[in-house]
C-alpha cells in the first residue's frame, strides 16, 4: 500500500494553519465584520475564538488518535461507517468550486491594489497563481510549511507593528455598550468570521505526514489558533480605531496613515502571499483526501497514485486543473467574493458537526462532553449563516441520495440474480 512521507514538524505545522487561517483573510475579513455589525464585530470575534478552542481541541485530539490522509472522512467513517464517511469527503471535494475561486479572487483584491488589470489579465495572473502552486507542492508540504512559518512571522510583525504604532500615536476610541438588539448582526458577523478557522478541518488531512502526530499536531492546532485568534482581534480593534481613507482595504489606509505611503505595497505583497499560502494547503489538502477516498473505492485509482517525493501527484493535478476551470467560470459568472465565503463557511459548517458527532461517539470522558460542546458551537454557526447554508444542505443531500439509490440498485440486483 501507498505510504505518505511523514516530513512535517511542529514549527512547520504552525506556520502551515496559522497562514491558512490568516491567509486571504487576515487583512480583509476584520473590515467586512465591522461593515456588518462595527464595534460589535469585537464581540463576535472574541465569542467566536473561545468557542473554537474546544472544537480545536476535539480536532488535535482526534488527529493524534486517528492520524490520516482522510481527516473528518477517516473519522466519520469509523463512527457511522464507510458510506457516511465517503460522504463527508465527497462533501470537501465539492467545496472545491466555491472555496478556492473565494479565496483567489480574495487574493486578487491585493493584487489590484498593486497592478490594475483587466478581466482577461486577471484570469492569466490567477491561471499562473495556480500552476505556480502545483510546482510548489510537488516536493510535498515539507517546503511549503518552511516558507509559511517565515511568512506567518513576518504577517505577525507587521500587524503588531501597525497596531502599536496607532495605539501610541492617537487617542483611543472608547468601545461603546453592547446593544442587545445587535444580535443578529453579531452572528452574520461571526458567520463570515468563520472563515478564518476552516484551516482547522484542512490541516487534519494532513496529520498523518507530521513527524510526530501524537505529541506536535494537537500543539500545531491549539497554538496556531490562539496566535490567530490574537492577530484578528488586533487587526478588528486596529480598523475601528482608524480614520476612514480611499482605499478599498481599510489595512491599507491604516498602514498609510501611521508609516507614509507605500502601504498598498506593503500589504499588497503579504496579502497575495498569505492568499497563496491558504490556497496552496486548500489544493495540499484535497488532493491528499482523493488520494484516501481512492485507495477507499470511492474514487477512480487514478487518484491513489504517488510521485517519488510520496506526494498524491494525480491528485494534486486533477485538483490544480478543476481549480483552474472553476476560476475561467467564475469569472464568466462574476459571483461576490462575500456570497462564496458564506457557502464555503456553510459546507464547512456541516462537515465540521459530523465531526463533532463522530467524536462524541469515538472518543470518552472529558473529550465526549467537549465534542457535544464543539457540535453546539457548529450548529449555532450554521443557524447564524441562514439561507447560505443552503448550498451545504444541497450538496449532502444530493450525496445521500446518490448513495442511497446506488444501494438500492445494487440490492435489486441481488434479488433479480436469485
Amino acid at each position: 500500500m501507498n505510504q505518505l512521507h511523514k516530513t512535517i514538524t511542529l514549527a512547520q505545522g504552525v506556520g502551515l494553519l496559522v497562514t491558512t487561517m490568516m491567509g486571504t483573510g487576515v487583512f480583509v475579513l476584520p473590515q467586512l465584520t465591522v461593515q456588518d455589525a462595527g464595534f460589535a464585530a469585537l464581540l463576535a470575534w472574541l465569542l467566536l475564538i473561545l468557542a473554537m478552542l474546544p472544537v480545536t481541541w476535539v480536532f488535535a485530539e482526534l488527529g493524534k488518535r486517528f492520524p490520516h490522509a482522510g481527516g473528518p472522512s477517516h473519522i466519520v467513517s469509523k463512527a457511522f461507517g464507510e458510506t457516511q464517511g465517503k460522504i463527508i469527503g465527497l462533501l470537501f471535494l465539492l467545496l472545491v468550486p466555491v472555496g478556492a475561486p473565494a479565496a483567489i479572487e480574495i487574493t486578487m483584491q491585493f493584487a489590484q491594489a498593486l497592478v490594475p488589470l483587466n478581466n482577461i489579465q486577471m484570469l492569466i495572473v490567477e491561471l499562473v497563481f495556480i500552476a505556480g502552486l502545483l510546482i510548489l507542492n510537488w516536493r510535498g508540504v515539507q517546503a511549503s510549511g518552511r516558507i509559511q512559518t517565515g511568512l506567518t512571522l513576518t504577517m505577525v510583525v507587521v500587524v503588531l507593528a501597525v497596531s502599536l504604532s496607532q495605539f501610541s500615536n492617537q487617542t483611543v476610541m472608547p468601545i461603546p455598550a453592547f446593544d442587545y438588539s445587535q444580535w443578529p448582526l453579531l452572528a452574520s458577523a461571526a458567520g463570515l468570521a468563520f472563515w478564518s478557522f476552516m484551516g482547522i478541518e484542512t490541516m487534519s488531512h494532513l496529520s498523518a505526514e507530521f513527524k510526530n502526530p501524537e505529541r506536535d499536531f494537537g500543539r500545531a492546532l491549539l497554538i496556531g489558533v490562539a496566535v490567530v485568534g490574537l492577530i484578528y482581534l488586533i487587526c478588528t480593534w486596529t480598523i475601528l480605531q482608524a480614520t476612514p481613507g480611499f482605499n478599498t482595504l481599510a489595512m491599507v489606509d491604516v498602514f498609510d496613515q501611521q508609516f507614509g505611503q507605500g502601504g498598498r505595497w506593503v500589504i499588497g505583497v503579504l496579502g497575495i502571499f498569505s492568499g497563496a499560502a491558504t490556497v496552496n494547503v486548500y489544493l495540499a489538502s484535497t488532493a491528499r483526501l482523493a488520494f484516501s477516498l481512492s485507495e477507499q473505492g470511492a474514487l477512480p485509482n487514478y487518484l491513489s497514485r504517488l510521485n517519488q517525493h510520496g506526494v498524491p501527484s494525480n491528485g494534486l493535478i486533477t485538483t490544480c486543473a478543476l481549480t483552474a476551470l472553476v476560476l475561467v467560470i467564475a469569472q464568466m459568472i462574476k459571483i461576490p467574493f462575500e456570497s462564496l465565503v458564506r457557502w464555503t463557511n456553510g459546507v464547512f459548517v456541516l462537515i465540521y458537526i459530523f465531526t463533532m458527532v463522530s467524536a462524541y461517539k469515538l472518543l470518552s470522558g472529558t473529550f465526549k462532553i467537549v465534542a457535544f460542546f464543539g457540535a453546539t458551537v457548529c450548529l449555532l454557526l450554521g443557524i447564524s449563516l441562514g439561507a447560505s447554508m443552503s448550498y451545504a444542505l444541497f450538496l449532502w443531500v444530493s450525496l445521500v441520495l446518490f448513495y442511497t439509490i446506488i444501494r438500492m440498485t445494487i440490492r435489486r440486483a441481488k434479488s433479480t440474480a436469485y
